[in-house]
């Protein structure tokens, strides 16, 4: 039989999660319309945070409301110059927590080559599959380098 004091002891113990998510600004955010616009959000957002694409893999997605415009842009993993993982849960945390309508994923190749890997492929299956379960679309995947991009969904690889 449960002992009704323990149990309060216990919760009085038990974490409570609380999430947060404050917007930095007011209005709409930059509304993304073509591959074009998504890789110029992209390589700006890696510019501004001082992001070495030639140096290792960043996998970052940028978060979009039901019109496309950006709602948050958020480094997922940091890699190596040959890869990186890419945490799927915490991604899809940020999208709830963001109320995100939409995904496009970005990601460098530190050699240059916008050919996607069997990775790429994969994970990008991955995660559209898993926004499926909660109504976010996954958009696009670009593979980003200093010369050039390559548009996942462009290439019809979505």
């Amino acid at each position: 039989m449960i002992n009704l004091n323990e149990v309060q002891d216990v919760l009085a113990h038990i974490s409570e999660v609380q999430p947060r998510y404050t917007r930095k600004q007011s209005g709409h955010g930059i509304k993304i319309s073509s591959s074009t616009d998504a890789e110029k959000v992209a390589r700006a957002f890696y510019q501004h945070k001082d992001l070495q694409i030639d140096y290792k893999e960043y996998f970052v997605a940028v978060f979009l409301s039901r019109a496309n415009r950006v709602l948050s842009i958020n480094i997922i993993s940091e890699g190596s110059d040959c890869g990186t993982v890419v945490g799927i849960k915490e991604m899809f945390q940020i999208a709830i927590m963001t109320n995100a309508k939409g995904i496009i994923l970005c990601h460098n190749h530190p050699s240059g080559n916008n050919k996607p890997s069997q990775a790429d492929l994969d994970i990008t299956k991955k995660i559209k599959q898993g926004g499926g379960y909660f109504d976010i679309l996954l958009l696009d995947h670009l593979i980003i380098s200093s010369e050039a991009y390559m548009s996942l969904a462009n290439k019809g690889n979505m």
